[in-house]
Formats: C-alpha cells, sequence, structure tokens
C-alpha cells in the first residue's frame, strides 16, 4: 500500500491508543472485525471515506486529524502530550480557553525567567 494509507493507520493506532482501545473495542465500535481494524492500521487496504468518518467518530476526533502529517512532531511523547492537553480543551467555552491562554502565557514567561536567571 501507499505511504498515505500507512500514514492514515498510524494516525488510527495513535488515536486508539491515545483513548487505551484495543482493535477488538474499535472494532465493535464501528461493526468491523479486529483483524479489519490491524489491517487498517497498518495500511494494507483502502478505507472509504465512510468508514474514516465512523472511525474518527468513535475516536472522538474529527476526520482530518486522521489525514495528518505528524511526523512535525518532534517525538511520540510531545505528540501524546499534545494530543492531551487538546483533549482536555475540548468543550471549552471562547472565555475559559481565552483565560487558559492567559495562564499557559504566564507560565511559560516564568520558565525563561528562570532559565534566565541560571
Amino acid at each position: 500500500m501507499s505511504y498515505f494509507y500507512q500514514e492514515v493507520g498510524r494516525n488510527i493506532r495513535f488515536y486508539r491508543k491515545l483513548r487505551n482501545l484495543t482493535q477488538a473495542d474499535l472494532g465493535g465500535r464501528i461493526n468491523f472485525d479486529q483483524s479489519y481494524v490491524g489491517k487498517i492500521e497498518r495500511g494494507e487496504i483502502n478505507v472509504s471515506l465512510e468508514t474514516v468518518e465512523k472511525i474518527a467518530d468513535s475516536l472522538q476526533i474529527i476526520p482530518n486529524q486522521l489525514f495528518e502529517n505528524k511526523q512535525k512532531l518532534k517525538s511520540e511523547a510531545e505528540r501524546v502530550h499534545l494530543e492531551k492537553i487538546n483533549l482536555m480543551l475540548t468543550g471549552k467555552t471562547s472565555k475559559e480557553l481565552k483565560h487558559i491562554q492567559h495562564i499557559v502565557k504566564e507560565i511559560l514567561l516564568l520558565q525563561e525567567c528562570e532559565k534566565g536567571s541560571q
């Protein structure tokens, strides 16, 4: 299969594991066999957009997240931390997000000050 299908498969595996789901769990949610989910994750088969949408819904993400090139991030650990932060922020109001952004900015400024004083 092409690199594209492998990348989509890796992203599915990433989000599935992030939510502590097995292939069987995900398969049950989308009415597919565990072995079929494994083939999708390995990029061995073409999946329809309908299947991508079912998978994304069951993983509580938007479908285009499965098409993103995650190699831009420095490490898998960084990717996990950023996705966990994203999950925590989901559903927050604009006002709450603005407040959180301010807090994060202050924390980062404090870290920079601490680095400068060492």
